[in-house]
């Protein structure tokens, strides 16, 4: 996931099973693997968008082929 601007105040990406976040920082990315070895779902990527308190956020989701 690739951050396109900066955002006032809240935005993060919380990964909830994992305890982090990412704090959204225009030039800035998180990556990431959704998949364990086996082909299985890792829930430890599970993650939501929390809400932007002030300002905008902007974002681009590149998918690897």
């Amino acid at each position: 996931m690739f951050y396109l601007s900066d955002v006032g105040a809240g935005g993060v990406t919380a990964f909830t099973y994992a305890e982090t976040v990412v704090w959204p920082k225009k030039g800035s990315a998180a990556f990431w693997w959704n998949l364990k070895r086996n082909g299985e779902g890792d829930e430890m990527t599970r993650h939501s968008a929390c809400p932007v308190l002030h300002g905008s956020k902007w974002e681009c989701q590149s998918f690897l082929p």
